[in-house]
């Protein structure tokens, strides 16, 4: 994850860079970043899910794990675009650490923290592709953005 942060922070960086840079030996003024730069050079991370038609599902449980394997900051969840095929929820839940082998959190797998789960049911009786985004506060400086593309069978 570590790593991830400094390749988006290196993006993020360098779109700046390239939006305030100066040319040959005459210095331009050149306008200040703007959200959608900055939302363009940020990496979005995407997750497929495959549902059936009126069940709801867990699709995400937004959480953060202390070194010491307790709760971290509960995050802050904000919906970017809304399912257009169904429902979506949000409810604050006990989860069960799942970190794959490698992640510097991997010690505290099966240890309960708190979460933030992201429901989401589809309309009665709807079948075929919806999809949901969310930016998510990790309280910690970063705020990073989901696409959740939904398959439902």
């Amino acid at each position: 994850m570590r790593n991830t942060h400094i390749v988006a922070g290196a993006i993020l960086a360098a779109a700046v860079l390239a939006l305030t840079s100066t040319t040959g030996a005459a210095q331009e003024k050149k306008k200040p970043a703007t959200k959608a730069d900055i939302s363009k050079a940020r990496s979005d991370t995407t997750f497929n899910r495959e549902i059936f038609s009126g069940s709801e599902s867990r699709i995400a449980a937004m959480n953060n794990v202390n070194i010491d394997c307790t709760s971290g900051p509960v995050p802050s969840l904000r919906i970017v675009t809304p399912p257009k095929n169904g429902q979506h929820r949000l409810e604050e839940i006990a989860y069960l650490v799942d970190r794959p082998a490698g992640n510097s959190r991997a010690n505290c797998n099966g240890k309960p923290v708190t979460a933030v789960g992201v429901f989401y049911k589809s309309n009665a009786d709807y079948v075929g592709q919806d999809n949901i985004v969310i930016d998510v506060d990790f309280k910690s400086g970063t705020v990073r953005r989901y696409n959740f593309k939904i398959t439902v069978r």
